[in-house]
């Protein structure tokens, strides 16, 4: 028999058909009734918030704000889709993450937040409190970062991928030396996953790996307090390093080389605090 007279013989068929049609109906309804909502004047675009949640912005500026909307904006408010204007604000170098909002009825609420520095990578990259990389002008960084924070960005290096335990070791190894009246200058970790580090009067000091038998805290504290008194017995060399390069990879000591008088290690020390000291208090915070 012919389906479609079985169709038009069937009340069931007949009847779900017909509810089908009316959904199908309404949606066009609803969809054509929305349409015409998104472009009443009312939910023209009005009011822009931007709020930083942890900070004050000092690189994302209100020209980089309006140039991501004229990119997205796509109609009213309701018509605009968030995800072209949260792509062009990311591109922004100095913007960590973003966040996108309708307020009803006709407003958007960004929140940014941007890439706050604490050192700076060797290869010209520079990392935030975060221990993510990323990429901006390092030695406009650094300055501003003297200017705004009264602070130096620490130099680290290390393998690929390594950033984020380097600068973890890197915080440690500065709360246990300015225990001492020290500061970390430089930090690396090298290929074969050795620690070298630079103190502020100039000092490199030889850490080795961490397989060593005794912890490396342990031999950095030892150093440090070796250093504290042979520092005071020489004041009348205030600044000067009384080592210049000491090698902390033995169990129960260290070997160093003497700074000479006539080979004398230039003294690096910086009158500002390095940056690593806004990582720990965020640090201290979260705890």
């Amino acid at each position: 028999m012919n389906p479609l007279l079985l169709f038009w013989a069937s009340p069931v068929w007949l009847h779900r058909a017909a509810g089908l049609l009316v959904l199908a109906g309404l949606g066009l309804l609803l969809a054509a009734g929305l349409l015409w909502m998104a472009q009443r004047e009312a939910f023209s675009l009005k009011v822009v918030e931007v709020q930083a949640p942890a900070t004050s912005l000092l690189h994302v500026q209100d020209a980089d704000v309006r140039e991501a909307l004229e990119r997205g904006l796509a109609g009213s408010v309701l018509a605009t889709p968030m995800a072209p204007i949260r792509d062009a604000l990311n591109d922004h170098p100095w913007i960590r993450d973003v966040t996108l909002r309708r307020v009803w009825p006709n407003r958007f609420l960004i929140q940014i937040q941007e890439h706050e520095p604490v050192a700076a990578w060797r290869d010209g990259r520079l990392l935030n409190r975060q221990g993510e990389l990323f990429v901006a002008d390092q030695a406009w960084s650094q300055a501003e970062a003297e200017t705004l924070y009264g602070c130096h960005l620490v130099e680290l290096a290390g393998p690929e991928g390594t950033h984020p335990r380097v600068l973890a070791r890197a915080a440690q190894a500065q709360r246990l030396v300015e225990l001492y009246g020290l500061g970390l200058q430089s930090l690396a970790l090298s290929d074969q996953y050795a620690w070298q580090a630079q103190l502020n009067d100039g000092t490199e000091l030889a850490l080795g790996q961490d397989e060593l038998p005794t912890p490396w805290e342990a031999r950095l504290s030892a150093f440090g307090k070796v250093l504290q008194r042979v520092s005071s017995e020489r004041q009348s060399q205030a600044g000067a390093a009384p080592f210049s390069r000491v090698d902390l990879r033995y169990a129960n000591g260290f070997a160093f080389l003497p700074a000479r008088a006539s080979q004398a290690v230039p003294v690096v020390r910086s009158p500002l605090p390095n940056c690593l000291h806004r990582l720990l208090q965020g640090q201290q915070h979260a705890a």
